[in-house]
């Protein structure tokens, strides 16, 4: 999210991270889609909220294990329900603006289809004058500690032999004359 602390800190919002998995809790997924998700609808919600603060929390999802939760609030104005028409049908109505530029009418409807491709999907609620929640569920496999160890190990039982070779060279006085 460092894309955004800029346009963070110039509105002089605030910026509050809730991460309640396991400290060593790894998942496998897509993590480009995720990263654009989170990206798009933390700058909307820069954009739509004018004081207060911004919370991205992360929740394991209540219905299964390998399901997760990704929730962005803000305390802006809310979102407006022309303007959550956008979620199935972009560029169908307006989105907000403020000083420094204007929300992207593609930013719900691209999350939620990359939510869905991520087995999953984005639903906002908005309160008029309170703010506006976004969720996005989906489906991240938690990570096999065994296998990845697996993977790191791939070089144990490779013999280096170019050392071998160039001590044998040093001690012997072997020279080899390569063009």
């Amino acid at each position: 999210m460092p894309s955004v602390l800029p346009a963070i800190k110039r509105k002089g919002l605030q910026l509050l991270i809730n991460n309640h998995l396991k400290a060593h809790d790894m998942r496998r997924g897509d993590r480009d889609a995720l990263r654009r998700i989170l990206l798009l609808l933390m700058q909307y919600a820069v954009t739509s909220t004018q004081l207060g603060k911004i919370t991205l929390e992360v929740d394991q999802d209540e219905s299964s294990e390998d399901r997760l939760t990704f929730r962005i609030l803000d305390t802006g104005e809310g979102v407006s329900i022309h303007e959550m028409d956008n979620l199935h049908f972009p560029f169908i109505n307006q989105t907000q603006n403020d000083r420094y530029g204007k929300a992207d009418p593609l930013a719900f409807w691209l999350s939620d289809q990359l939510a869905r491709k991520l087995g999953g999907h984005l639903n906002i609620k908005t309160r008029d004058g309170l703010g506006t929640r976004y969720s996005v569920h989906i489906k991240m496999l938690a990570a096999d500690p065994e296998v990845e160890e697996e993977e790191e190990r791939l070089l144990d039982d490779v013999c280096v032999m170019v050392v071998i070779v160039m001590l044998l060279r040093q001690k012997f006085g072997i020279l080899s004359l390569a063009s």
